[in-house]
């Protein structure tokens, strides 16, 4: 078995196990080979603030799985999280109820769990209440900018905020770089050219995460179902009604936000982990 970098030369070879977007967004991406030169699995991680590697993503081909592949792109990613003078390595991931596999492989691989967990959410837009797409009213056009029309400096200018105001429910949530988010189902509020509130969506394959939503000042809760109906829109008009969504309740605001949205008593279908491994 053979582990390499992943570069613009080779990352056509590993794309089955590697989402295009994040082969240029991420700081460290590497690819297995087997023996035979068959690529069979990759992983991405993205560095952060603080010297951290954050694991965006691992993968490995279902006729390779037990039998090292996984631990062995662990182990070289954090030869180079040492060499490059990192502090530690996490992976934020789901854990679902009664499915721990994932969460026993970096236990055994060395990763420690943090404490702190949270209810990760599933629904699709059949699950919404029918009315929540009449929110969009309380909101003028001209309040909603998709991501795909706001540039880098009025992103800066929203992310300065987040960060400012960063305290009690938001403490610790660290946004990631603009172009990882649906430019088209992401939406900042705007008010007197000004960002006040934002949603934030990623795509992976043919799911759906809801990465991100706050307030930046007093924003009345119409105006961000507005922006969540906004958000659901794009989806119809691509035809996902079923296409599921991940929402990890971070706050107890996104949990009760959640239960309005179905206007049932919507269970959690896992919990938001983090394990970190010290270099």
């Amino acid at each position: 078995m053979e582990i390499t970098l992943v570069n613009q030369e080779n990352q056509e070879y590993f794309q089955a196990y590697i989402p295009p977007q994040l082969s240029g967004e991420c700081d460290v991406v590497l690819g297995a080979v087997t023996e035979d030169g068959q690529a069979c699995g990759a992983l991405a991680a993205a560095r952060e603030e603080d010297e951290l590697l954050c694991i965006r993503h691992i993968q490995v081909a279902e006729t390779q799985r037990g039998k090292g592949v996984g631990s062995q792109l662990l182990d070289v990613l954090r030869q180079i999280a040492r060499e490059s003078g990192d502090d530690a390595i996490y992976c934020q991931y789901l854990k679902p109820d009664g499915d721990d596999g994932f969460d026993r492989f970096l236990e055994k691989n060395g990763y420690q769990m943090d404490e702190e967990k949270s209810p990760v959410f599933v629904v699709t837009l059949q699950d919404l209440r029918p009315e929540l797409f009449d929110a969009r009213a309380a909101v003028q056009r001209d309040q909603t900018r998709s991501l795909a029309r706001i540039t880098d400096r009025m992103w800066d200018r929203f992310t300065a905020k987040v960060d400012k105001g960063r305290s009690g429910e938001n403490e610790g949530v660290e946004l990631y770089p603009k172009t990882f988010y649906d430019q088209e189902l992401s939406f900042l509020l705007m008010r007197e050219q000004e960002p006040v509130g934002g949603i934030l969506f990623s795509r992976r394959e043919e799911e759906y995460v809801l990465e991100y939503m706050c307030t930046l000042g007093q924003v009345p809760p119409a105006q961000m179902m507005g922006l969540l109906s906004a958000a659901f829109e794009v989806m119809k008009s691509r035809g996902e009604e079923t296409a599921p969504i991940y929402i990890n309740a971070l706050t107890d605001t996104t949990e009760k936000m959640i239960q309005r949205m179905t206007g049932t008593e919507t269970k959690p279908a896992g919990e938001a982990v983090l394990r970190y491994l010290v270099c």
